[in-house]
């Protein structure tokens, strides 16, 4: 499998999306979620669930040429253990993504729309329009 056969399926998506958010679904501690753009950029975010809520680390990347994940380490301040997805291993026909052969799979949760649609929808809800 490779990712960027995934990023041209968001690309030529109708209506015009400008990225796809996929959380990692099973039972575990984080909310981790993947914001996947159809310029191939990527952003992980792991959150902490309870009373400590709050966002552990992002981590920004881009799909390399390979079709692999290429994320930028060296600008995260997390300085624990990361674990983020390199290689999509498998799709499902709901639209779940599975990584490195792991367990958990990565459902879409919403798709982001295009910037320039919503700064017009804001434009339009400060004119009262």
């Amino acid at each position: 499998m490779d990712l960027n056969v995934i990023v041209a399926q968001i690309g030529a998506a109708r209506p015009k999306i400008a990225a796809r958010v996929y959380q990692r679904q099973g039972n575990h501690k984080f909310d981790d979620r993947l914001t996947l753009g159809r310029n191939g950029k990527a952003q992980l975010c792991r959150r902490n669930y309870g009373e400590a809520a709050g966002v552990v680390y992002t981590l920004n990347g881009r799909v390399a040429p390979g079709g692999a994940f290429a994320w930028n380490t060296a600008a995260c301040a997390y300085t624990g253990d990361i674990e983020a997805p390199v290689a999509l291993t498998g799709t499902d026909a709901h639209g779940a993504l599975e990584f490195d052969g792991g367990r958990f799979a990565w459902a879409p949760l919403r798709d982001e729309k295009a910037a320039k649609e919503l700064r017009l929808t804001r434009v339009k809800v400060l004119l009262g329009k």
